[in-house]
């Protein structure tokens, strides 16, 4: 089965106003969610479009969100 990464979105309140955070979601043989990522659409969809033109093996999920956190914030 081909892995497809997706942006996805989801709203929280913060600091008394609502805000949109991004994140990526993975489906594969295995379905996974990493939310609130960044406030930045572009920043997310970038990492989305990383992820599916490299064909990101699923494992290395998390390790990818991690690794885009600490370069981004």
């Amino acid at each position: 089965m081909e892995t497809l990464y997706k942006l996805i979105s989801s709203e929280t309140e913060c600091d008394g106003e609502i805000k949109t955070f991004y994140g990526i979601e993975l489906r594969g043989e295995n379905s996974y969610r990493v939310e609130s990522l960044s406030t930045s659409k572009q920043l997310v969809n970038d990492l989305v479009s990383i992820c599916n033109k490299l064909k990101l093996s699923q494992i290395h999920i998390y390790d990818v969100c991690e690794d885009f956190l600490v370069k981004n914030y």
